[in-house]
């Protein structure tokens, strides 16, 4: 037989075993490349450190510079988040008889910079508060001083409505949904309702358009009017803060949030939007060494209790991301340190400082898809042992950002 020959005998044998590895669940690499384009999920985490000049000073970049920032690198990177977590994203400033901000002022400045730099336009899922800030110590806000301000700031999640859909846009039947004035229920998970929406920017864009849930009537304040807001439904769970001079303030570590693809129905992912407090609490802690860690995984155990689906999986295990408060700033924690005390995850990445994604154990949240953490990127780049602050020509906030995807394992 001739060489051409044989190879025309080949031929159809590779051509069949093709076909049978196809046929038997093995993906060609264009496929795999093209379910991770599909499934995979961008996330970016910023702790906004509210609307405070950086460095604390009256000459500091002001909170809108550094604002800005986060829209010019969406742009200049092309890296278009799907989920946008907030950690101290402010709601409203007021200063004496001056109203330094309005409600969701800081957060409209944000998406429109957002906006300019994706041509989308991202909504609000939540912004979940505390009680209203008692005055505040010092610091500076736009070249002003912020000394004996109030105000109300917390967790907020914008995302990226072209693609994702919030699961999580009304109260579940029988469910009271608190708010700040209620107040908070302590060690049990509760749907909280985002801060109101009523004093806004003179000809801003209307911000409260942006917040999901329908609209119905809330407090301004504890002593203040109602006024018609969205409801920005959300699970959390409080505990004392043990800090300051009120006790009975609620420390939130976690506020949890259901998405779904929109161009891939019926998968699901959860997202645990962290900012982890310093101080413990006797009633909730029994690791004294890392207070908060409690709440956030009681808080992981019952929103995936009360989703779980086995006939429907959720896409990928939890999704932890934020201001965890693990290790020192400028010295990223032994990863020990954190999975040994948060025991069903793993670390997806970590910053130079307290921020950082964590993906629960496949052996202990089966998904569709084992997680694993691709493009990962620290903001504003650092140079090894740099603060992320340290600069005030880059600098977002005084703590570094972080952004990832997430997408199915290799």
């Amino acid at each position: 037989m001739t060489k051409h020959a044989l190879s025309r005998c080949i031929a159809p044998i590779f051509l069949c075993l093709t076909l049978l590895l196809s046929s038997c669940g093995v993906v060609p690499p264009a496929v795999t490349d093209l379910s991770k384009k599909q499934l995979g999920v961008a996330i970016l985490s910023v702790n906004l450190l509210d609307v405070y000049s950086l460095p604390y000073s009256s000459t500091g970049p002001d909170w809108q510079m550094r604002y800005a920032r986060i829209g010019a690198w969406i742009k200049a990177t092309g890296n278009y988040p799907d989920i946008v977590a907030l950690q101290e994203a402010p709601g409203w400033w007021v200063c004496g008889a001056i109203t330094r901000l309005q409600d969701y002022g800081g957060l409209d400045f944000l998406i429109e910079e957002i906006r300019k730099a994706t041509g989308e336009q991202y909504r609000i899922a939540y912004l979940i508060v505390g009680k209203p800030g008692g005055t505040q110590p010092g610091g500076w806000i736009s070249g002003n001083s912020a000394s004996g301000c109030q105000q109300q700031s917390g967790r907020a999640l914008l995302y990226r409505s072209s693609r994702i859909r919030n699961v999580l846009t009304s109260p579940h039947q029988g469910t009271t949904v608190a708010t700040p004035f209620t107040p908070y229920p302590l060690y049990t998970p509760f749907m909280a309702r985002s801060l109101q929406c009523c004093r806004t920017v003179a000809g801003a864009s209307n911000v409260c358009q942006l917040i999901d849930g329908a609209s119905s009537p809330i407090a301004k304040s504890s002593s203040e009017n109602t006024c018609s807001t969205p409801l920005g439904v959300a699970w959390t769970r409080a505990r004392k803060s043990m800090e300051g001079a009120d006790p009975d303030k609620p420390q939130l570590e976690s506020v949890f949030s259901r998405f779904e693809l929109r161009d891939q129905p019926g998968n699901y992912f959860h997202i645990y939007n962290i900012h982890r407090g310093f101080t413990g609490d006797p009633a909730d802690d029994v690791f004294a060494q890392a207070p908060g860690v409690i709440s956030i995984d009681r808080l992981v155990t019952a929103m995936e209790d009360k989703y779980r689906s086995s006939t429907n999986l959720n896409l990928y295990p939890p999704i932890l991301v934020g201001d965890l408060n693990f290790g020192a700033n400028n010295n990223p924690p032994p990863p020990a340190e954190v999975t040994g005390n948060l025991l069903r995850f793993e670390i997806a990445m970590w910053g130079p400082e307290n921020v950082g994604a964590l993906f629960g154990l496949a052996s202990v949240f089966p998904s569709k898809q084992t997680a694993y953490a691709n493009a990962k990127t620290v903001i504003p780049e650092t140079q090894p042992g740099e603060a992320c602050y340290r600069d005030p020509s880059t600098l977002w906030s005084d703590h570094c950002g972080i952004f990832f995807r997430v997408e199915p394992a290799r």
